[in-house]
């Protein structure tokens, strides 16, 4: 039986490069990844570089994208925007099976009165937001107009080996530092925290069984900065001060309805937080 081609996009970053390694273990995949490096997709030509791979067999999952961690402003709206937009290029002149787009449910906004679904109004309310939801767009049209199905994925925070960036990294470190946790506002800001290997579970099963559309991959309810920081106390047995700084925006408060995640993918259990921080405090415990 041949097996299922898959490109990937972005594989260097945090997200991609998870996803490479991870389906590059199965054996019913032949898994081909690309860098920033290898290929630019602020360049529109460069995207030819692959063309060769592409087939009616052959699956491109999109995780490449300027983070909003580095720098959130009109410039990195403007490449986010336009590596999409050169995608869509490349995608009209080529044949694919399906593309999967990595999203993020950033797209929302920071807080609502109703629990959010796949079908909710988007509000994003940042620059990285603003060009996730306007790639969503560009790509759901691209796609239907070349026969190309399209999985949409909409995770919260990412978490698990790799991660330098997300408040359970950065609390750690500083736990394991023995320095001060620092957290702005009244620490009722919520994080929505969704392992790796998850996501992985997610985008393997979209490949194999043909799942098409938006799913928003998060938990129901976020975890307040404040229960975060004493869920890791306990997890390292160690403590440290907790500094609170004045708050930048108001706290994130959503409530997600997840019942389309769980019904398409068989009740999909997410990893949690007490098992999926441990490896965090490897260096300091059993």
């Amino acid at each position: 039986m041949p097996k299922e081609k898959i490109i990937i996009l972005g594989h260097s970053g945090f997200v991609g490069n998870h996803l490479y390694h991870k389906l590059q273990r199965e054996s019913m995949f032949e898994v081909y990844g690309f860098s920033a490096n290898e290929i630019n997709l602020l360049d529109i030509e460069a995207y030819q570089k692959m063309a060769s791979l592409c087939d009616g067999k052959t699956t491109i999952i999109m995780a490449a994208a300027l983070v909003r961690s580095k720098n959130d402003n009109i410039l990195t709206l403007e490449n986010n925007v336009n590596m999409v937009l050169n995608l869509a290029d490349f995608l009209s002149r080529v044949k694919i099976k399906r593309l999967i787009y990595i999203g993020t449910v950033a797209i929302y906004g920071k807080t609502s009165e109703t629990p959010i679904t796949e079908t909710s109004a988007i509000n994003p309310d940042s620059f990285y937001s603003s060009a996730k939801a306007c790639g969503e767009l560009i790509l759901k049209r691209i796609c239907e107009e070349s026969g190309i199905a399209l999985t949409t994925l909409r995770p919260s925070r990412i978490y698990g080996k790799g991660d330098v960036t997300s408040p359970i990294f950065i609390f750690s470190k500083n736990i394991i530092l023995g320095k001060p946790i620092e957290i702005y506002g009244d620490g009722s800001h919520r994080l929505y925290c969704v392992h790796q290997n998850d996501l992985f579970k997610v985008v393997k099963k979209v490949i194999l069984k043909g799942m098409n559309g938006d799913y928003n991959v998060t938990p129901s309810n976020g975890i307040t900065l404040l229960k975060l920081a004493k869920l890791l106390f306990k997890l390292s047995g160690r403590k440290v001060a907790i500094k609170f700084k004045p708050a930048v925006y108001p706290p994130i408060l959503l409530t997600f309805d997840t019942s389309k995640l769980q019904a398409d993918f068989g009740k999909f259990p997410l990893t949690g937080l007490d098992n999926g921080v441990k490896k965090y405090f490897a260096p300091t415990t059993p």
